[in-house]
């Protein structure tokens, strides 16, 4: 049996190597840098153009706005030395879903969303069956139901890696076929020029307009 061990071997150590933990970010995320190598002991780490150190440590977490080169110089016991590195930024897309339609149960609702250059779409919904979940505008075939239901449909869109949800509340309400019950009805008589009153029910969940 040979004894094991653990070991981590950097290629061309004697000179300064630095590396991204991600090479392509999304808009809003962090990324960590690492710098390694040539003996470095002082570290000095700068973005893009400028001069100014951001900082001196080996890693350092950034979070770029846009895609950045950064640069860092170390000075150590096998000498001095500088390297670069890119981190790309995507930009985040817009999830912005819309219903439309008539919300009652067992109809067609309007599933739409806003659209981009590349984007993505993933339509779910448990209000019932989403027509063509991979497209920016679909339908949705709501589930029958003799009661008012409370439900969503969620828009997930991606723009090259980067995914954005939208969750749209949606409450049903039953189809009825009851007729309002009216009082008096439908034998009462009045005097011409008579003021009488007229009273409606409606089932549950439903207005009554006269």
């Amino acid at each position: 049996m040979f004894p094991v061990h653990n070991q981590t071997l950097f290629v061309n150590a004697g000179t300064l190597q630095a590396q991204a933990a991600k090479d392509t970010i999304c808009a809003g995320d962090s990324v960590l840098l690492s710098a390694y190598g040539a003996g470095t002991e002082v570290f000095a780490w700068t973005k893009g153009s400028e001069t100014a150190v951001f900082a001196t440590r080996a890693s350092v977490k950034v979070a770029p706005l846009q895609t950045t080169h950064y640069r860092v110089r170390g000075q150590g016991t096998c000498g001095a030395g500088d390297t670069t590195l890119r981190v790309v930024v995507v930009p985040r897309p817009v999830a912005q879903a819309t219903v439309s339609g008539q919300a009652c149960s067992g109809k067609l609702l309007n599933l739409s969303a806003q659209t981009g250059a590349g984007w993505r779409y993933r339509w779910a919904s448990n209000c019932g069956t989403v027509g063509s979940p991979r497209t920016a505008a679909t339908g949705l075939q709501t589930t029958g139901s003799d009661t008012a239901v409370a439900c969503q449909a969620t828009l997930w869109v991606t723009n090259a890696g980067c995914t954005v949800a939208h969750t749209v509340p949606i409450t049903l309400f039953p189809v009825t076929r009851q007729k309002p019950t009216l009082s008096p009805w439908p034998d009462t008589a009045f005097c011409a020029g008579q003021q009488a009153t007229l009273t409606a029910a409606s089932p549950p969940g439903f207005a009554t307009v006269w």
